[in-house]
């Protein structure tokens, strides 16, 4: 059942647990639905351009302390991810490329600041692991952390316990797979927890959600 939600009547409720006879995550009340819409395009935009894709989901915070007012926070940290990325694939002249997909939600419930979930998309045949999540570089996990430094205009050091990398939160899918629809299926009902209303700001002008659009 779709209704109109609340406090934007642009976007519409999917209070069901299917999705484009899809599994969703809806244990925190209802999703929405052009937000599921957007999740399902870039994992298909990903998949058009690579047959094995690389997914997994994380969340950033504020330091204690910070007081957040830079409303482009999320923009800088995928511009640095980005740069990152493509300065690591030419300095160890890895062959192919690996295009930077992502999905972004900003959710604050009580908090003084909001926190961000995410999910990124790359070439498996490029990136398959985020690596050791405690390396000072060299890794996905470290170029994830000094993203979100770079765009807090902070010290990687005071960070500590910001970037949090969900358990069981990686996903490969195989185009050419016979288990392609599992891989799929399971990576998109991780990815629709984003997609949840509950939490998310939308008075005054707030941006509670994007991706990349390419």
């Amino acid at each position: 059942m779709n209704n109109r939600l609340f406090t934007n009547t642009n976007l519409t409720l999917n209070t069901t647990s299917i999705f484009n006879d899809m599994l969703i995550l809806n244990n925190h009340g209802p999703l929405v639905n052009e937000y599921l819409e957007r999740c399902q395009n870039v994992l298909d935009l990903a998949l058009f351009e690579y047959s094995r894709v690389y997914a997994f989901r994380f969340d950033l915070r504020y330091p204690e302390k910070y007081w957040a007012t830079d409303t482009n926070v999320i923009s800088k940290f995928t511009a640095s991810l980005k740069a990152q990325i493509d300065a690591d694939l030419n300095r160890k002249g890895k062959r192919g490329r690996s295009n930077l997909r992502y999905v972004w939600a900003k959710e604050q419930d009580t908090s003084t600041n909001p926190h961000y979930h995410l999910m990124i998309f790359l070439n498996k045949d490029i990136y398959f692991t985020k690596g050791n999540m405690n390396a000072v570089d060299g890794n996905l996990a470290s170029m994830i952390n000094q993203a979100w430094a770079s765009a807090l205009g902070l010290c990687t050091f005071e960070l500590l316990g910001c970037v949090n990398f969900s358990n069981n939160g990686d996903y490969w899918i195989n185009k050419n797979s016979v288990d392609l629809k599992k891989e799929y299926d399971a990576c998109f009902q991780r990815l629709s927890y984003l997609a949840k209303s509950e939490t998310k700001v939308y008075s005054g002008g707030c941006k509670s959600f994007g991706s990349s659009r390419k």
